[in-house]
């Protein structure tokens, strides 16, 4: 099977994702102004609010509330109701996690939020399998008509848990629009997802052990196989699903996550099927079936409103004499049938086996490049200036990672992974794409680079330094293995301060080192450093001005696994240099910038979120 090591890690629970459809809202639109014009009046909600919160919940006339004195109440029912909804839900209309105790305290706040709340339909269309009943009753009274996002949360091997929740729930079958099933048996399915729905618009499928107990192929069964309504469908861990039986004609989304025994062909017919609604396709760790249909020309498939298209991790069983292998060639079958044009964010994975050389060209050929995607992405931005791009190249043995930013803790809007790839042509590719092809009319500015190198035996360091005349990297990280028989990058420091063949210190524009299990001394990086920006100011001496170096540099270098031994004292000269930041202890640039990515991002994710394995979270 196709090495999986770096993306093809085993899917976890999708159920708690932001979904892409939206429930029935009101006609504002939640954009960043009416966000940050509301800002003011979250800020209201402080502690005068919440401390009489428990006098005011029992009072039930508007008359004797104190509570309808403080400011907050004096904003319009409009401002109230986006307030309200950001406090409820994601970005994209899905509940947060903490969405029914949001509203019980919301509602206890005042008579007042009490009946804006109760009466306002739309938040009360989102439950749970593991809501107490008594808050699924009131809400399948409040909600009115409007439709009902449901989400199940089964077991293993139960035969129909929560059955209160579907004696109440069943009877609404009218209003559901968003159904999320994980762990379903098949018993459920028979007894309450049978007959068709004629307002399913969204349906996300999940197992853990990747069949349905005691239950049939899906669309044989789910909602008569009537699925010509669904705008969203995502599959995750399925594996038994029989896909010959799949109709959808409107389908924005088609995620599709851990199959075995895939037909492509099929899949080629249901993208091409929906090929003039398809907004996302999100393909990952899935294994084809030998591709035993007619290998002539086909009519290329058209994706022209698509705008995020992952395929990762892929792989397809052939035979070889008497044996069966499995190898990455859906990827190049996947590129020559669709066309994507407008594509804003791009994943990608390719092994080159068969033909190299011929298959590399063909490939870079049919994929879309760094800048063109970045440059649809600064024409479909609402900002004046939309910020600078960055980018972050891996090298490890022959093998490259390339992914870009369009900043530094975003999500990459382009994700490339091929093995068998020459550090030549590594290094070849990141000139091309990354820096080049910058420099046409009407590119924005080149991307800061972020260069990473797993050192091994087949990595010299030398090959380290292919890209030391860039003045755009600006990040360079060096990990060797915590078990390498061998000193991992020796003379690492005294190559930094060394001119290159054009006269420059290697990286003109370095501000961050990041050493990880390396044959690096701090005295070594000491000489190093006053090598780049002077000599260590003197004790007593004026503090000089270490804003900017002489390169307009300020360097941070940061101590990873394995380099926790330096000496104090050495590390407070190294701080001590004009040019020098600071020396700190922590994590690989990756870790830092998924840290960062998660503490900074919204409240919805991008991708399936990844949930503890054994988390039972539903919102």
């Amino acid at each position: 099977m196709a090495d999986h090591k770096l993306a093809g890690k085993q899917p976890e629970n999708p159920l708690g994702e932001a979904s892409v459809l939206k429930p029935e809202r009101s006609s504002r639109r939640r954009g960043k102004g009416s966000k940050a014009a509301t800002q003011g009046a979250l800020d209201m909600l402080g502690k005068p609010v919440i401390s009489t919160a428990a006098q005011t919940s029992t009072r039930a006339s508007h008359r004797d509330d104190p509570n309808r004195q403080v400011p907050i109440h004096r904003l319009p029912f409009d401002v109230m109701d986006i307030i309200f909804d950001i406090l409820l839900f994601a970005s994209s209309g899905r509940r947060l996690r903490l969405y029914v105790a949001g509203l019980t305290i919301l509602r206890s706040v005042s008579s007042m939020w009490r009946d804006m709340i109760d009466q306002t339909p739309r938040f009360w269309t989102q439950l749970s399998s593991k809501d107490p009943i008594g808050f699924i009753s009131d809400a399948l009274q409040k909600s009115q008509r409007h439709g009902l996002h449901l989400k199940y949360a089964g077991k293993l091997a139960d035969k129909i848990t929560n059955g209160e929740f579907w004696a109440q729930v069943s009877s609404h079958s009218d209003r559901w629009e968003h159904v999320v099933l994980q762990e379903p048996h098949g018993n459920l399915i028979r007894k309450y997802f049978s007959a068709p729905v004629p307002r399913l618009k969204g349906l996300v499928l999940w197992l853990r052990m990747g069949y349905v107990a005691y239950g049939p192929d899906p669309p044989s069964l789910l909602f008569g196989g009537k699925w010509e309504s669904l705008e969203e469908l995502r599959v995750v861990s399925w594996k038994q699903m029989s896909w010959t039986e799949v109709r959808c004609h409107n389908l924005r989304v088609l995620t599709i996550e851990d199959s075995f025994w895939f037909d492509m062909e099929l899949l080629f017919g249901i993208i091409a099927e929906n090929s003039h609604s398809l907004t996302i396709l999100r393909l990952h760790f899935i294994t084809f079936c030998p591709y035993t249909h007619s290998q002539g020309t086909h009519q290329p498939i058209e994706l022209c409103n698509l705008k995020e298209f992952t395929f990762t991790s892929m792989a397809e069983v052939v035979s070889e004499g008497n044996s069966q292998k499995t190898r990455d060639v859906p990827v190049m079958r996947m590129v020559r049938r669709v066309r994507i044009p407008s594509c804003t964010l791009f994943a990608i994975e390719i092994t080159l086996d068969e033909n190299p050389e011929a298959t590399r060209e063909e490939f870079f050929h049919l994929i879309p490049r760094p800048v063109d995607i970045f440059a649809r992405n600064s024409k479909n931005s609402q900002r004046s200036q939309p910020k600078p791009p960055s980018a972050r190249v891996t090298f490890w043995a022959n093998e490259l990672t390339g992914e870009a930013f369009g900043h530094s803790v975003s999500k990459p809007l382009y994700s490339l992974l091929v093995r068998n790839f020459s550090r030549e042509l590594s290094g070849e590719w990141v000139k091309k794409e990354l820096v080049d092809g910058w420099s046409g009319e009407g590119a924005t500015r080149k991307p800061d680079l972020e260069l990473r190198y797993w050192v091994d035996d087949e990595l010299p360091m030398e090959d380290m330094f292919e890209l030391e005349d860039l003045d755009t990297v600006t990040g360079l990280e060096v990990m060797g293995h915590e078990d390498a028989g061998w000193p991992v990058a020796p003379g690492l420091a005294l190559r930094l301060q060394s001119p290159g063949a054009s006269g420059a210190l290697p990286f003109p524009r370095l501000n961050h080192l990041t050493l990880s299990h390396c044959a690096v001394s701090a005295k070594e990086v000491l000489k190093m450093v006053q090598a780049r920006f002077g000599p260590t100011r003197r004790k007593g001496e004026k503090q000089r001005n270490r804003d900017v170096d002489r390169n307009g540099a300020r360097l941070t270098v940061t101590l990873s696994k394995g380099m926790e031994q330096w000496p104090k004292s050495t590390v407070k000269g190294i701080q001590a240099t004009p040019g020098v930041k600071v020396v700190k202890k922590g994590d690989t640039l990756e870790k830092a910038d998924d840290d960062a990515s998660s503490s900074s991002s919204s409240e919805e994710s991008d991708w399936d979120p990844r949930y503890p394995e054994g988390s039972d979270s539903d919102e």
